[in-house]
């Protein structure tokens, strides 16, 4: 028998506070370092956080669930 674990409200706040600290620091060293690698990684980065982001708060919802779990 499994279990699908969705997240709570917690998870999802503490998700978008992370990928919120994590955008604010990738913005300002590409400010400080505008070079056009840093850019590209900085942007592949923010891009992933923001579609971690959407399935979490997915999961939230209950249209999909975040893990699953086997009862022994």
């Amino acid at each position: 028998m499994s279990r699908e674990i969705y997240a709570s409200k917690y998870d999802l706040i503490l998700n978008v506070i992370v990928t919120l600290i994590v955008i604010i620091i990738l913005s300002s060293s590409v400010i400080m370092n505008p070079q056009k690698s840093i850019i590209f990684i900085s942007t592949l980065i923010a891009l992933l956080l923001i579609i971690i982001d959407i399935f979490v708060y997915l999961s939230y919802k209950g249209k999909i669930y975040l893990y699953r779990t086997k009862d022994k």
